[in-house]
């Protein structure tokens, strides 16, 4: 088996290292980019879906969960116009 030279292994894993890097600086602005449409996005399809299934309610805003209960940290909190 050849021995290789400290620049035949030095070379490829720096270019190779750079490629990552380039690929991750790009992902990181992409996702600093969409990051507000993507979280508009996601609130707006949680609302439709509330919306589908509690038809009587206006609308919808996140309420913080009582720290005694078991439960996700927050809750959502309907508020209706009328139930009669």
């Amino acid at each position: 088996m050849k021995n290789k030279s400290l620049k035949e292994i030095l070379v490829p894993a720096v270019v190779l290292f750079l490629i990552g890097l380039l690929c991750t600086a790009l992902l990181a602005g992409t996702n600093l980019l969409t990051k507000d449409k993507i979280a508009a996005t996601e609130k707006k399809n949680a609302d439709e879906a509330k919306a589908a299934s509690f038809t009587a309610a206006a609308s919808f805003e996140d309420a913080e969960a009582p720290s005694t209960t078991r439960r996700s940290a927050t809750t959502a909190r309907c508020s209706a116009t009328s139930l009669t």
